[in-house]
């Protein structure tokens, strides 16, 4: 699998694996399962975050400590670079914010305890507070990568806008910038009225930021629950509720419509082809992150690394 430089020392597959449901739908053998299988097809990060995992009987952060249990028992820390997330606002209470420094701080640490590590190479944070400033955020932050508690930063649903604002201040006081931004993004057309509003999806502002300044992304939900597999399948009767009000309409049906025509001339899937699509666009580097749930989705979605998109077939695609 290629790799994709994100700063100096940091090279990415360009799949990443997602630990949302690791420790909560996926048991250890399963979880381990699909680690050793990512890795084993030249994948090298799993994304992780501090809220991710609340078993059955209410036990939480199970997506690190199952992480942890992983590295430990594998000993293959060197194999894997990891990323988490903090910062997140209390489950079922978006609106109070969560982005001091006492309140970074303890997160970071609570997650290098659970994952069992010194240190992550990427850590982000999970959502953001506009109405703070952004000096104290960029100051905490640059205190982790200086302690030595990441080596790299990003944000996860911060809107162009304050990535700008804030970057421009680490320049002007010699802080660390954000390396990356994590927002939503696939190959499928959003229903933008319909998405959590506490999330940032990639629009024509955020897409034009990232055009021009080139800063990385990583796309999460960037399989769109589904969308072209299940279209494959068996139209919109195969769709989830969710997939249906999040991704369904017109422009979808359009670009599944395409996908599948282009699939056929290079011997792959729809869904296959439109993480192709996401990957190859050109402008900016973006790395998606996998959902898979189980070991057959990861191998499917990890074809996609084999699919080479002609410039005029990329055209065909994202002709709307």
């Amino acid at each position: 699998m290629r790799k994709i430089s994100i700063c100096t020392g940091l090279d990415i597959s360009a799949l990443i694996l997602g630990a949302d449901s690791t420790g909560f739908s996926f048991d250890k053998e399963n979880t381990f399962s699909m680690i050793d299988r990512y890795l084993d097809s030249g994948g090298n990060m799993i994304d992780t975050a501090h809220l991710y995992g609340i078993s059955p009987d209410g036990e939480t952060q199970m997506s690190e400590k199952m992480i942890g249990r992983y590295l430990r028992e594998r000993k293959n820390r060197d194999r894997l670079l990891i990323a988490t997330k903090g910062g997140h606002p209390p489950v079922g209470k978006m609106s109070i914010s969560r982005l001091s420094r006492e309140e970074i701080f303890s997160d970071m640490e609570e997650s290098l305890s659970y994952l069992g590590i010194d240190y992550v190479d990427l850590y982000w944070l999970h959502r953001d507070d506009e109405c703070l400033p952004v000096g104290p955020i960029m100051e905490a932050m640059h205190e982790l990568v200086k302690n030595g508690k990441t080596r790299f930063f990003g944000v996860s649903n911060w809107r162009a806008a304050r990535i700008e604002e804030a970057n421009a201040y680490a320049a002007a006081h010699g802080l660390s910038p954000i390396a990356a931004s994590q927002i939503q993004y696939s190959f499928a057309h959003p229903n933008y009225a319909n998405l959590d509003p506490t999330i940032v999806p990639m629009d024509e502002v955020e897409y034009e930021y990232y055009r021009t300044t080139r800063l990385p992304v990583f796309a999460f939900a960037s399989q769109a629950k589904g969308y072209f597999s299940k279209m494959s399948a068996g139209g919109e009767e195969a769709l989830s509720e969710k997939c249906v009000v999040r991704y369904h309409n017109d422009i979808s049906v359009g670009r599944w419509q395409r996908a599948c025509r282009i699939g056929e001339s290079v011997g792959a899937d729809a869904g296959q082809v439109a993480l192709a699509a996401l990957m190859q666009r050109g402008d900016f580097s973006t790395i998606p992150l996998l959902g898979c749930r189980t070991l057959d989705q990861l191998e499917n979605s990890l074809a996609a690394c084999n699919i080479t998109l002609t410039p005029e077939q990329l055209h065909v695609l994202y002709q709307d």
